[in-house]
């Protein structure tokens, strides 16, 4: 009984910092793939913007402050 229960603390020492470490690599993957996904439609908005000539100043101005 002793090894199995040692070996349960050890699964759990081991598998917690494993299921963190997993989640540290896999969040910023994520998080790319959010902004990819945000930044095609930012870019499909911008294009949009550019195509009329009445929106191309606010839109000029609105990138620029975005940086």
């Amino acid at each position: 009984m002793k090894s199995e229960n040692l070996f349960m603390a050890m699964d759990a020492l081991i598998g917690t910092p494993l299921i963190l470490i997993a989640a540290i690599v896999l969040a910023p993957l994520f998080g790319l793939a959010l902004l990819g996904a945000a930044g095609r439609e930012l870019l499909a908005a911008a294009l949009h913007l550019q195509r009329s000539p009445k929106a191309s100043a606010s839109c000029a101005v609105a990138s620029s402050s975005h940086h």
